[in-house]
């Protein structure tokens, strides 16, 4: 939730810094990209908690620990890129 929070929320300073330079044209300059951060953060923890309830249903009890950090990195990446793509899309004309 820390990483969707703080990317929206450096998204949306982006966003504003260009639409006063002039570079970007903005329906409204957006205020709380940290907001959308966090609600996407918390649905992306929601779905991973499912995820894991899933899986231990299955059966899958331990991973090892290049596993979790793969998995770990493949998913900041993937979130803060849809959360940075998410806010700016919501802005931008």
């Amino acid at each position: 939730m820390i990483l969707a929070t703080l990317v929206g929320a450096f998204a949306a300073r982006g966003v504003r810094r260009e639409a006063r330079a002039g570079r970007l044209g903005v329906r409204r300059p957006p205020q709380r990209g940290w907001l959308t951060g966090l609600g996407l953060g918390a649905a992306a923890a929601a779905v991973s908690v499912a995820v894991a309830w899933l899986l231990q249903t299955v059966g899958v009890a331990t991973a090892s620990l290049t596993a979790l950090m793969l998995v770990k990195a493949v998913y900041s990446g993937v979130l803060g890129y849809l959360v940075a793509g998410w806010v700016i899309r919501k802005h931008v004309q």
